[in-house]
């Protein structure tokens, strides 16, 4: 795995404010509301799902990570709601076995890119953040390394919480990489969020972007 470093550049992404109200973005987001959305895209950029638009490398935003989604989504083709079964991770939600969704048969699934069945089930993460503008974003991703990705992230705030509880995580956009066992492949790019520093939940303090105020970061997250 390629090493990504976090720089020492101060953050910029102020303290949220205490009426910053993350859950309600996402019900309505899931509900089919506007929201910026944004994903991985295949050209190994970060992009806004509505207009395709680049969130460029190192831009900061405050991880919401009681807010977190996870689950699974069901899509049903353009200009269609998907079908959502997901919940707040934080809160206690644990999603339910892909045995009790239905459509289990592979038979009848439809093949994907690949000629291969594929689920029409897909396990999904939605990752709340706020901009230093205050403007709310959610990384979305069904992909196994989008996952990873968010999953180092959610690792890390689970033992944020228990020793700073009124505090969030600081990071950025990067890039991370992998060696694939296909040899064909090669060096596989996949997203990665550096930590920079941290911010108070509620509050206008200044954000510690001093990595030696956490002694077991684990420092990148890719």
């Amino acid at each position: 795995m390629t090493n990504v470093t976090a720089n020492d550049q101060k953050s910029n992404v102020p303290a949220l404010p205490p009426t910053a109200n993350i859950s309600s973005y996402l019900d309505e987001h899931c509900g089919g509301g506007s929201g910026v959305l944004f994903k991985f895209a295949k050209d190994q950029r970060f992009r806004r799902i509505d207009d395709g638009e680049e969130i460029p490398l190192g831009t900061e935003f405050t991880v919401i990570y009681d807010q977190i989604q996870v689950g699974w989504i069901r899509f049903y083709g353009k200009g269609m709601p998907p079908e959502r079964k997901m919940g707040p991770l934080f809160e206690g939600f644990s999603p339910p076995p892909r045995d009790t969704l239905g459509e289990t048969d592979p038979s009848v699934w439809e093949k994907g890119l690949s000629g291969q069945p594929v689920d029409p089930w897909q396990q999904q993460v939605l990752l709340p953040l706020q901009a230093a503008d205050g403007e709310l974003f959610i990384f979305g991703t069904t992909s196994i390394t989008g996952r990873r990705a968010v999953g180092r992230v959610i690792d890390e705030c689970t033992k944020m919480l228990r020793r700073e509880p009124d505090q969030y995580p600081v990071v950025k956009l990067a890039l991370g990489s992998f060696q694939h066992r296909d040899d064909r492949v090669g060096r596989v790019t996949v997203p990665a969020f550096v930590r920079v520093g941290k911010t108070p939940k509620t509050g206008t303090a200044k954000i510690d972007t001093s990595i030696e105020a956490d002694l077991n970061d684990e420092i990148p997250w890719k």
